[in-house]
């Protein structure tokens, strides 16, 4: 096996990749509010939302952050994935699908 050049930077590979869409992540690993709000094909304020109790967003189950630093927090990203398994399939289907009929509807009254 050949040795990684002098000059590797696992930095500039994970951007790469993160570019490319095909970042890899650790089930242990902490992630970052970012790479937690793509994951979950949100915005960070969701994120948030689905952690203030006092927010109509709020979700028990999400996954509480953990201190990485002194000013920084993280997510263990195998309980991200668990509770994207969580998610119940047949209300993103709802969802989509009443997208498409508002897409739908709104195209129609463009054309009358």
């Amino acid at each position: 096996m050949s040795a990684l050049p002098t000059d590797y930077d696992p930095r500039a590979l994970l951007d790469a990749l993160d570019d490319m869409g095909l970042l890899i992540v650790h089930p242990k690993q902490l992630v970052s509010r970012e790479t937690v709000a793509r994951l979950l094909g949100c915005c960070e304020n969701t994120v948030d939302n689905r952690l203030d109790d006092k927010h109509k967003g709020f979700d028990c189950r999400f996954p509480q952050k953990r201190q990485k630093g002194e000013n920084s927090v993280g997510w263990v990203a195998g309980e991200v994935f668990d509770y994207i398994d969580s998610l119940p399939a047949a209300k993103a289907a709802t969802r989509q699908r009443k997208r498409s009929l508002t897409r739908r509807a709104l195209s129609k009254d463009e054309f009358q």
